[in-house]
């Protein structure tokens, strides 16, 4: 058996570990929001610090919800980690258009909706692979929050995200082949709503990987 010195010292390799990892993941989206804000802030008149500030609040906040989906998720405390992942990781598009055309309208703000609905879909697929370990260990997700309900419940979130887009689209008028696109990247979503089985762990992580193909055919529609 594994003495007890032993296991306490790969306990803390274990944490060493994941704080390393941390602090790469946060290094990286700091200096990514330095690299996006600064010199659009330059360019709108602001002064240098003022784009440093800009950019590292972006890193910090997006790290922030980052690190606190993984927190809740670890300590079991809410059954809503796929939504606190979905604010983290839409944060960039803020930025991105932010950056990009020095204002912020309604339009990004119903892309970043979108996406954070996006996010709760497909993860809640993602996690139906770990449902059984899940409920060994008493982690809480949203496939054991839903329960049977899950198909019904991705596709209402998927269905959200659509509708966001939809009226994003209208504000900003985009043209025909970028409604295809949408239209595209919905009957992909239905596909996936379709194929959902809480007990084929293996199609799950086919119907996850998938929304990369989703995802490409909307920037191709939008290019």
């Amino acid at each position: 058996s594994t003495s007890p010195a032993f296991a306490l010292l790969f306990s803390w390799f274990f944490v060493g570990e994941r704080l390393g990892a941390y602090e790469l993941v946060l290094m990286g989206m700091v200096w990514t929001g330095l690299w996006f804000a600064h010199p659009r802030a330059g360019k709108a008149g602001a002064s240098s610090a003022e784009g440093l500030r800009m950019g590292m609040m972006s890193g910090v906040i997006t790290v922030t919800f980052f690190a606190l989906g993984n927190v809740l998720r670890g300590m079991a405390m809410r059954e809503w980690p796929q939504a606190v992942l979905g604010l983290a990781f839409a944060w960039g598009g803020l930025l991105g258009w932010t950056a990009a055309t020095e204002t912020l309208t309604l339009a990004p703000v119903m892309v970043y909706v979108a996406a954070i609905f996006w996010t709760i879909g497909y993860d809640t697929v993602y996690a139906i692979q770990d449902f059984d370990d899940d409920s060994i260990a008493g982690i809480r997700s949203t496939p054991r929050l839903f329960g049977a309900a899950t198909r019904k419940m991705v596709a209402i979130f998927y269905g959200l995200a659509l509708f966001c887009l939809s009226i994003a689209y209208q504000l900003v008028d985009t043209g025909p082949l970028a409604w295809l696109g949408l239209l595209g990247f919905g009957a992909h979503l239905a596909w996936q709503i379709n194929q959902i089985d809480l007990k084929n762990p293996q199609i799950a992580l086919k119907l996850f990987r998938s929304n990369r193909d989703a995802g490409l055919i909307l920037a191709l529609s939008l290019s």
